[in-house]
């Protein structure tokens, strides 16, 4: 299976994606407990 990266977002691979929507939960959940 060959995965083509895209030259104009190389820093978006799906682990970094996946990585940022925890960072963005994280902070949710931040404010939802104080």
């Amino acid at each position: 299976m060959h995965i083509k990266i895209n030259s104009d977002q190389p820093m978006k691979s799906p682990k970094m994606q996946i990585l940022q929507l925890d960072e963005k939960l994280n902070e949710i959940d931040k404010r939802i407990a104080h």
